[in-house]
């Protein structure tokens, strides 16, 4: 009960937030099941639109398979005119943009982008690994960002370990507290700033001490705990065949993913969610788990990966498209193989729902979830 008043409290203090939460369960539960009941390959407008601004990142943390896969050497950004051009595109139907990388920081742009963004009015979350934020700080505030989904791993030493950059821990809470600064210098509650924090092999024994560490700095409005995205060469071997058969592409993206989070005991994770549900008291911090699984289905999540834990359709084809660096458009932003068109070649609108992105849609209603959806957040998003 206390925990449910401490996130009617949240929602309280940052109302636009609780609008984009509501419509992002009520629209798949209502409009989007129906359309996919009745076979319908024509989406809606999104409800959100994820744009990877750039691979480049300054951490190398242990559990990303970004990085292992190189991607963070590729140079390509999508340059500030076309990404003007895309938020005049989409809108129309004003859907969440979610800026991130990468490390959308690295930006060379990311100032009169999110200058942009504000006067358009769009709703914005920038997930960032918190490194720069005491240098954006005050254009984060001043440019009207709703949400900052901030990458803490654990106590400071944890922390530094697992991102492999000494001294990264200083550098986000000096820039969450600059933030804070500005924030009470102006008057504004945005942004809303939520720890996203990775279970993994590498903090698992430290993570009731990192709930205690958040809470206890008063800086934050939330807490993440996310059980992680992985998978392994078994379903990784059977998303090649079935994308090969079905949509006419390979399927490589899944191999730096294979293993990237070590070995996770779900006691460790049973024990914090008891922990967090001990807790009584009125002012706690909002705690969440992605995905929202009961904890007798936590122990199933690491030992049988290919079990899509109930789940028999993403809704993501028909909610939510990813932007690349290059102006590809993809439906899967952690495994981007099928790419169903690019915005240097055509406008969103005519992308969304064209010929590729209907294709897509046909074979995972017809066929079902695809081998790689199992571990994959998008199932798990709406």
């Amino acid at each position: 009960m206390m925990r449910n008043w401490a996130k009617f409290k949240l929602a309280l203090r940052h109302p636009a937030a609780a609008r984009e939460r509501f419509r992002a369960w009520y629209r798949p539960k209502r409009r989007i099941a129906r359309l996919v009941r009745k076979k319908k390959l024509i989406a809606p407008p999104p409800i959100t639109v994820s744009i990877n601004l750039t691979h480049l990142c300054n951490l190398r943390c242990k559990m990303c398979g970004q990085w292992r896969r190189r991607d963070i050497y590729r140079k390509e950004i999508l340059p500030l005119a076309k990404l003007k051009e895309l938020i005049d595109d989409v809108g129309g139907f004003k859907p969440k943009i979610y800026l991130w990388g990468g490390e959308p920081l690295l930006y060379p742009e990311i100032g009169e982008l999110l200058r942009y963004l504000r006067e358009k009015k769009q709703y914005v979350i920038l997930n960032t690994n918190g490194v720069l934020l005491e240098r954006y700080a005050e254009a984060i505030v001043n440019s009207g960002v709703n949400g900052l989904d901030i990458s803490l791993d654990g106590p400071a030493a944890i922390h530094d370990e697992i991102r492999q950059v000494e001294g990264t821990f200083e550098k986000v809470m000096a820039g969450v507290r600059r933030v804070k600064m500005h924030q009470k210098k102006t008057g504004r509650k945005d942004p809303m700033m939520k720890v996203v924090c990775t279970i993994s092999e590498m903090n698992q024994s430290w993570l009731v001490e990192t709930l205690e560490l958040v809470e206890a700095s008063g800086l934050f409005d939330a807490l993440i705990f996310n059980l992680g995205w992985f998978t392994t060469e078994e379903i990784g071997e059977a998303n090649r065949r079935v994308f090969r058969k079905y949509l006419g592409c390979d399927s490589l993206s899944w191999k730096e993913f294979v293993g990237a989070l070590g070995d996770v005991d779900p006691e460790k994770i049973k024990r914090l969610r008891e922990e967090i549900s001990c807790r009584r008291k009125g002012g706690a911090l909002p705690v969440f788990f992605i995905p929202p699984i009961p904890p007798a289905q936590i122990e199933t999540y690491y030992s049988r990966p290919a079990l899509p834990l109930g789940k028999k359709i993403c809704f993501s084809p028909w909610l939510n498209p990813d932007i690349r660096p290059n102006g590809d458009v993809t439906f899967c932003a952690d495994f981007p193989d099928y790419i169903i068109g690019n915005i240097n070649e055509k406008p969103f609108r005519e992308i969304w729902n064209g010929e590729k992105a209907k294709k897509f849609r046909r074979v995972l209603i017809e066929r079902g979830l695809f081998p790689i959806c199992s571990r994959c957040c998008g199932l798990y998003a709406y």
